[in-house]
């Protein structure tokens, strides 16, 4: 599948690769170049290709505040955070973006993780969870 953005890498020279179906850059010019152009000018990241679950229902505050680092409380509606999902040994599941929305959270995360993610959600899920 190609992102909105697969034009714009193919014209800036982009190195594409298929990333788990999405038709992805990996790399433009050098690595040197690229860090160089995100710390004087701008980057951009495309998120069209990752993962999304909605955390729904009874409990969600609590249940985002159980497998996530940061804390989700402390957003304001239409905020987001970085944070992370824990194995119950203080492991890494996958690094994510957070969204409080009305009555929901969305968590953004990687695609190639996605059903990872979502499987582990699910085997912890409180009660009255809904994920999507």
């Amino acid at each position: 599948m190609k992102t909105p953005f697969y034009e714009k890498h193919i014209s800036f020279g982009g190195k594409i690769v298929n990333f788990f179906g999405f038709q992805l850059p990996i790399q433009y010019q050098s690595v040197i170049q690229e860090v160089k152009q995100v710390r004087t000018k701008v980057g951009v990241f495309g998120v069209s290709h990752m993962g999304r679950i909605e955390v729904q229902g009874e409990g969600r505050d609590e249940f985002v505040s159980k497998i996530t680092t940061n804390d989700p409380l402390k957003l304001s509606l239409f905020q987001a955070q970085y944070s992370c999902i824990c194995y119950e040994d203080g492991g890494i599941v996958d690094d994510l973006v957070l969204y409080k929305l009305p009555n929901k959270f969305l968590l953004v995360v990687n695609g190639a993780n996605r059903k990872k993610n979502y499987e582990w959600m699910v085997k912890h899920k409180l009660k009255n969870i809904v994920l999507k």
